[in-house]
């Protein structure tokens, strides 16, 4: 096998001059192994570089359109179940208001018809509390029930 000399040029000036194994005489090498670029075959010339560096700004650049529209939509999505939600709530609350007024206008009716059935007799005005109390705690836990929704 024939060898060749180095001719990669060193900071003072000189040659390095290592000698090295080529294949044949004509071979087109001319630096030793340890001064040889060693990304020839990884393709590092800078028009690569320049024309990946572009690829990768494309792909960012749709990369971002993509999560911008795709921001868009679920914005769009959770405003229009945030109005559905305000509908709702509006709707609820216009409830309890009718559900107050009800139950106000069924306490004053029950206590007009416990005086009117106190005047009958106790066994008579018992058995009207106890249906009033099962009736009140009906009420509570509806209220209840109401409040852990609205949460």
């Amino acid at each position: 096998m024939p060898y060749k000399n180095c001719q990669h040029i060193l900071e003072d000036g000189h040659k390095c001059n290592r000698t090295f194994k080529v294949p044949t005489h004509r071979s087109s090498r001319k630096l030793c192994p340890e001064h040889e670029r060693k990304d020839t075959s990884k393709g590092a010339g800078i028009r690569k570089i320049q024309g990946k560096q572009e690829k990768m700004r494309e792909f960012l650049d749709d990369l971002y359109t993509w999560k911008i529209e795709a921001i868009d939509r679920r914005i769009d999505k959770v405003m229009e179940q945030q109005r559905t939600l305000d509908s709702k709530l509006d709707r609820i609350i216009d409830n309890m208001e009718k559900l107050d007024e009800n139950f106000t206008n069924m306490k004053n009716l029950n206590s007009k018809v416990a005086q009117s059935i106190y005047h009958r007799g106790p066994e008579h005005f018992d058995k009207l509390q106890k249906q009033i109390i099962t009736l009140n705690n009906k009420i509570i836990k509806i209220s209840d029930e109401n409040d852990k929704r609205n949460k």
